[in-house]
Formats: C-alpha cells, structure tokens, sequence
C-alpha cells in the first residue's frame, strides 16, 4: 500500500473513529479526454517537484534545493491541469464539511514535509460517488500509472471514503515521487464531493561539503557477506591508484543524488551485506571517506567523510546498481549478492 495510503488510514481512524479500511482496486483508465486546466484550490509548497517534460535519468543529480523546489511547485501544477474535471461539476472555494471534514485536508497528511508540494481542487459533482471516481480515473492520461487505492467504511452516522492513487515516474535526483489522489465522499441528494491532489516530494541538493576530499589519492573495495551468503567466499580486497579511475571513482560518488527523506518506506530484510569503498589520502594514509553500500534491507548506500555520517545517497533498492557501477569503474569483476 502507497505511503500516503498508510497516513490517509491513520488519520481516518482519528477522524472518524475508523471501523474499516480495506484495498480497493483502481478502476481501469479509458481515452484521456480534452485537458482542463482548473486552478488549485489549495497549496502547501513544503518541497519540491519536477515538470512532466523533465525525463526519468537515473544520472540527473539534484542540481541545488532552490530549483529542485521550483520545479516541484511546475510539476505539481501541471500534475493538477491534466486531471479532467467530469461534466457538469461545480468547482468548490472551500472543502467541505461533509463526513467531519474528511476532505479538508490533503491525503498523505503532510508526509516527507518540507520537502513536499501539494495542489488541490475540490469539485461537487452529479452522480453517486464510486461513479464519479470510476469517471476521473478512466479519463486521466495514459502517462499516470495506478498506484493503489482505499474505501474507509466508518460507522453508520458516518461518511464512507473512496480514494485513488496514480503516479509518475520519479526523476532521479529531483523528485521522489509524482502523484496525483482523487477521494469522493457522498455529498448527498446525488451529488458527489470530489478532491484531488497533486502530490510531489522532492529531493534536497548535495552541499558543497558532502563529496569526497580533494586528498584522496587511493580507492580501496571490500566486500562483507552476511547470513544469507554463507558458505560463500566474498573477493580478496582490491585497491586502485589509478589517477584515471580513482578521478572517475570520486567523480561518480560526488554524482550521486541524496537518498530520499524517510517516508516511512517498508524495507526487506537486511542480511548484512555490503560493498565498502574506501577513498584514503595516499597508500598508507587514512580513509578521509567511506562509502557502503547496503546490498539487502533497504538498499540505500551510506556515506562518511572523515569518520562523520553524511546524508545517505541513492534511492531505496538503489545501492545494487550504485555498487555494480563503481564496480565496473574499477575494473573488478565482482558478484554482487
């Protein structure tokens, strides 16, 4: 179940007093119809976003925070626009008070704040509420993938909630995720309240301090096994003093974007496996940084300088292909766990 998903369900059950929630398949997707362009009801611009027209690279690192946020805040307008508003709704100022205010607030409760951008409208539309889900849903565009969706059933003096989730790729570097949620709650005398978000977190930049010292001269490479590799010989240690590869080494750790903020992310076991790339200021001079990849759990890679943690770099699951690449760099024909 998607992360905002979880945080909808946690407030729900503060909300309403929550006596069910259960997964409910998203609706197939039709023709995308004409786009319309309704202007955002609400915004909270605590991230960061990037423009539909900005490709997926896993080689786009963040460039600084300030334009990471800019294009946060386009993406999510643009994210907004190309939702298709049914027939014959009437746009709302305001959320309603329909189910205690269920729709006042946006579905992932402020999650991976401040580094999150949130746009919405909100709409009363004709037509019983999982019509009017099943309508947006099909005449959303191709380019939105389903994401997961809920019904919260509360009790019976209550007002039950229908919610969608599709998605975007993300943009390595820039952004984290791309959604876009619709919720529909009954409004009454036929008539649907319908809310949708726009959903961007981005990523913070790289400082100028967070990358490998100029001293570093030698890279070494360790491999450490963990319980689910026994009976298996890691490599012999290798180093490099290459000038070429030790500069296109330190070249692709300083390339690396920031890991994403922790948003709660469920992570698979960790077996204790990892690749350690060690930059050392001369053969015999100290490690001024370590980089380690976590081959298992939550795959994200950790960085060191001078003994001091820094921010982790890479995606979740993304430490495998951070460590073939420097692998391959060096020339090393290691097997990977």
């Amino acid at each position: 179940m998607p992360r905002c998903l979880l945080a909808l369900a946690a407030a729900a059950a503060l909300a309403f007093a929550l006596a069910g929630c259960a997964g409910q398949p998203s609706p197939g997707r039709g023709p995308a119809g004409p786009p319309t362009s309704p202007a955002p009801v609400a915004a909270h611009s605590g991230g960061d976003s990037v423009a539909d027209s900005v490709p997926a690279s896993p080689s786009v690192p963040a460039s600084s925070s300030g334009s990471n946020k800019q294009r946060a805040e386009q993406d999510a307008a643009a994210i907004l626009a190309s939702f298709v508003i049914p027939p014959d709704a009437t746009r709302l100022a305001h959320a309603p008070d329909v189910g205690w205010g269920v729709l006042k607030q946006d579905p992932t409760i402020g999650a991976g704040a401040p580094y999150y951008v949130d746009k919405a409208g909100l709409w009363r539309v004709p037509g019983a509420p999982r019509q009017v889900l099943a309508w947006a849903a099909a005449h959303l565009p191709r380019r939105f993938s389903p994401d997961g969706g809920m019904t919260v059933n509360p009790s019976s003096d209550q007002v039950a909630l229908w919610l969608d989730t599709f998605a975007l790729p993300p943009v390595s570097g820039v952004l984290y995720t791309r959604q876009l949620t619709i919720e529909v709650v009954d409004a009454g005398g036929g008539q649907t309240d319908l809310r949708v978000d726009a959903l961007v977190n981005w990523l913070p930049a790289r400082s100028a301090s967070e990358v490998v010292p100029a001293s570093a001269s030698v890279v070494t490479f360790a491999e450490i096994l963990g319980s689910s590799e026994r009976g298996v010989t890691p490599p012999v240690p290798a180093t490099i003093s290459s000038t070429a590869a030790v500069r296109d080494l330190v070249a692709a750790v300083d390339a690396l974007p920031l890991a994403p903020p922790d948003y709660g992310e469920d992570c698979p076991a960790d077996f204790g496996n990892y690749l350690i790339v060690s930059f050392l200021a001369g053969a015999t001079g100290p490690a001024v940084a370590v980089l380690r990849a976590d081959l298992s759990g939550c795959g994200l890679t950790y960085f060191e300088i001078d003994g001091t943690d820094q921010p982790a770099l890479g995606t979740y699951g993304g430490a495998h292909e951070i460590a073939a690449q420097l692998l391959k760099l060096a020339g090393l024909h290691w097997t990977l766990p």
